[in-house]
């Protein structure tokens, strides 16, 4: 018996306030290879950052080191597949 596949995979990502006890999921407006976990964390981060958070935790050391390269050597990102969220990081820090 072959199981179903999917037709379509969720992938996202929430934040939590602790101050308020709200939590929040964030659309990350990903689509076919921008579609990843990664663009996931990306997004998450943005959006803690966008609503003016100063702290903020994350277990995606990949991301702190993506945002990092992208502060600063930008130039290094032009391509990058996630490079929109990136540039968002960049603007609001």
């Amino acid at each position: 018996m072959v199981a179903a596949i999917p037709k379509k995979v969720n992938v996202g990502a929430g934040v939590y306030h602790p101050s308020s006890g709200n939590s929040n999921s964030v659309d990350q407006n990903g689509a076919g290879i921008t579609n990843t976990i990664g663009r996931g964390e990306l997004a998450a981060i943005a959006d803690a950052i966008t609503h003016d958070h100063t702290h903020f935790a994350t277990d995606s050391l990949t991301s702190l080191h993506q945002i990092r390269k992208q502060l600063l050597y930008p130039e290094k990102h032009r391509l990058h597949v996630q490079g929109d969220l990136l540039k968002i990081h960049s603007k609001t820090i």
